[in-house]
Parts: structure tokens; sequence; C-alpha cells
């Protein structure tokens, strides 16, 4: 499934960090020039010293080829696809020696060893919660219910709050139709899993996305106790109904609204459910601190986890990387220096990319990658960036359009991997099934 191209707002949006322009659109509750005040402010995000940066030398040890003669397994350190147990040993410098091949990757990319769906490379105490969407349904879907072991929570995005336009006190709630009870049925299977005796279920926590909401609005729910409470109210039914574990709330003005925050946690921690929220990166050029650690330090004492949106890096202006490691660290490093608290933020992979072309941008899903790949790839060009840990294609069309593709590869999936466990941090994953199976191999 191809999604829409980048919208003028989405791009405005997709500048402060708050909403991938693949995600949702832009409500029309919030003014287009409230979007361009925000964005129009200049920062430069501070680097780290040198004392901060985590060891460069990169031990791959958790990522192993624990294969047993005849299983079919991929490495892309050359291991090929016959493997004993080997300690991989790379810098990310010496990922470059990994070449692109488009061959490789269209023999390879669905070649997963059934013993290992669900046994898992994180570390179990820290959350992994993996993303689905309605539009990318049958992919999502399906993956999520095969590799269900990889994912402690698993996050369908179908719920929506809008404010009521005739009564200013009560909200409603989208998406009773998109909730897919055979889905939850199949996904609430036990697993198990190599190193657990008991079978494995993952927590359901759907996102509930807050849209429409005008500067007004959100100003309400800082202030106003019984607005606080109706919303509460809604996403405590609505969990309770279909017995979800929890939930993840998704709210642009989550980082004025302590108040909010608080109060919707505190009925759902009442209720036994677990409570994420969704938290922007900072971004070079952008001087508004829509989420800072004073933030992070006050709710982390009223929610489970954030999920921290570490992708949407670049767009049609400046074209370039999905999301730099560097980037990366540098907002776990400012929210949470605290290696102690690191446990509730989880930092998020992409599994989409982005194809830039004539000052535009369309999204790259699985689907089309592989499309892409099996048409063009006598022509494709595929080089290594290391300085953002990242594989970049190019290639030219039939009008003479000059193509720069960014999509996930395993280099890039295990790079990032590898910085999440040495930072002591959590995973989310957006969103299953716009990623090739063997990337989730590696969780």
């Amino acid at each position: 499934m191809r999604l829409p191209n980048l919208t003028l707002v989405g791009l405005l949006f997709a500048f402060s960090g708050q909403t991938c322009p693949f995600q949702a659109s832009v409500s029309p509750g919030v003014s287009l020039l409230g979007a361009i005040v925000v964005q129009s402010v200049a920062v430069v995000v501070a680097g780290s010293s040198a004392s901060d940066q985590p060891d460069r030398r990169m031990r791959l040890s958790s990522i192993r080829a624990k294969t047993e003669e005849g299983d079919e397994y991929f490495s892309s350190d050359g291991l090929g696809e016959y493997a004993t147990e080997v300690d991989i040993d790379l810098t990310l410098d010496d990922m470059h020696l990994h070449a692109w091949d488009a061959s490789d990757i269209l023999d390879k990319h669905d070649k997963v060893v059934n013993k290992r769906l669900h046994s898992r490379n994180v570390d179990s105490w820290h959350p992994t919660i993996g993303f689905v969407a309605p539009w990318n349904k049958e992919q999502g879907y399906n993956t999520a219910k095969n590799f269900r072991g990889k994912f402690t929570h698993l996050a369908p995005v179908w719920y929506s709050i809008h404010p009521d336009l005739n009564d200013v006190r009560k909200y409603k709630l989208f998406g009773h139709d998109e909730v897919d009870q055979d889905w939850l049925k199949e996904v609430r299977e036990p697993v198990a899993q190599d190193n657990d005796a008991q079978p494995f279920v993952p927590k359901i926590v759907p996102r509930f996305m807050m849209e429409g909401f005008t500067n007004k609005d959100a100003s309400l729910l800082a202030t106003t106790l019984d607005h606080n409470q109706a919303i509460a109210k809604l996403i405590v039914d609505e969990c309770q109904k279909y017995k979800y574990d929890g939930f993840v709330l998704d709210f642009i003005y989550v980082g004025f609204t302590d108040q909010f925050v608080r109060i919707v946690s505190y009925h759902a921690k009442s209720a036994g459910l677990e409570v994420y929220v969704n938290i922007p990166s900072e971004k070079p050029g952008v001087d508004v601190k829509l989420f800072d650690h004073d933030r992070f330090d006050l709710y982390k004492k009223w929610v489970d986890g954030f999920t921290l949106v570490t992708y949407d890096f670049s767009n049609p202006i400046n074209p370039g990387p999905n999301s730099p490691v560097e980037w990366i660290k540098d907002n776990v490093l400012r929210l949470c220096p605290e290696v102690e608290h690191r446990r509730k933020l989880l930092v998020a992979l992409n599994m989409y990319g982005v194809d830039y072309a004539d000052g535009g941008a369309s999204s790259v899903t699985s689907e089309t990658y592989l499309d892409l790949l099996a048409e063009r790839k006598d022509v494709l060009r595929g080089e290594w960036k290391s300085k953002f840990a990242e594989h970049m294609i190019t290639y030219k069309d039939e009008e003479g359009s000059e193509h720069e593709v960014w999509y996930p590869t395993v280099d890039s999936v295990k790079t990032r991997l590898q910085l999440i466990w040495e930072l002591g941090v959590g995973v989310t994953v957006w969103e299953i099934g716009q990623g090739l199976d063997y990337f989730y191999e590696l969780l």
C-alpha cells in the first residue's frame, strides 16, 4: 500500500517532530497559523561531549546466528545462509563494508527461522511496543501475529478523540469500527519463547490520538478538571470493554497540559491500566521545547513509559536520513541523562522509508520497496552513509527525475538496536508491516 505524499501542513508538523506525516494528517482543528508559529523559530541542538558517547566499538553478541545445521538464516555479516554460533564484532565505521545489494535483499528478506519467530534478543526487562495500523491491515496484522513473541506490547492504531463541536464539555471517541476482535483473539494466543518456561502473551495497548484540538481546547484541558475526567472516562471505558492492558496517548499539546496527563493517568492506574505517552524529539533548527527533561522528570511518576518519536528527521526541503544515530543518542541523553530512569524511555525504529524527488516525498513501505528493487535493480545505486548509519539508494526515473531513497536495512536496524541496548532504553516500532520480515527477527 502506498501512503499519501507529504502535504504542506504535514511538512510543517514534520519540522516540529510532533506527528509522522505518514501517521496521520494534521486535524483541521489545529490552526495552520499555529503550526507555522511553532515551526518558525530556529535552534541548534547541542552536541554531546566525547565522554557522553557510547563506545564506538559495538559487540553484537546478542545478535548471533544460533541455528542448527540446515536452518536457513540470513546474516548480513557474510556468514552465509548456514551458520553456527558466532560473536559478531563490528564498528560503526566498518559497517560500510556491507554493500547494498538489491538481488540479495529480494532473495532473503522473507527468510526467517520459524523457531526464532518469538524468541527475543532485546532484554525482556525493557518494553518493546509494536504499532499496527489499519491502513496497512493485511501486512501489519499478519506480521504482528507471526512475530508477536518479539513484542511485550502491541499497539493497534484504531482510536481518535475529538472535541464535540456542539458542547465544549464533551468529547467523541472514534475508531470503534476499526476494532478487529478476531485479530485480538489471535495475537492473544500464548507463544513459547526459548528462555521462558511460561507461555508468553503480548499486552494490548491501543493508541488514542487526540485530534481536532484548537489552542482553546488545549487550554481547557490544562485548566479544567471536568474536561480531563471526561476524556479519561472515554479511554478507560473503552479499554475495559475490550480488556486492553493499557493505552498509548498521542497528543500534540502533551508537553503543555500537565494536569491532563496526571488526571488521565490517575484514572487509568485506578483501573489497573498501563499508560504510555507519545513525545517528540528535538530537531536542529527548531527552537521550540515541546518536551524537555523537566517534563520527563515530572511525568515519569505518572506514566509507565514514553514513546519517543525518533524518525522523520528529514523532509522534502532537506532530504536525507530518517533517523541519524547521533540524533537518537542526543535526544535520549537530553531527556534522561540518568541511566536508572531510561527503562521508561522507548526509542522508535521506523520500518518505512522515504523517496525524495522533485522537491516532494512519498512513503516507501516493504511492498513498494520490493517492487522498486524488482523493477529497477539493474539501475539502483546503494551507498552506506556512515555518518547517519543508514543506506541511501539513488536512481533516475523515465522522466529524468533524480530519486533519493532512504529505507531501513539489516545493517541500519542492527546499529540502532545496539545503540538502544547500550543506552538502556526500550523500543517501539512504527509500524509493523511496513518493514521486511528479517528486520523483526533482530528484535
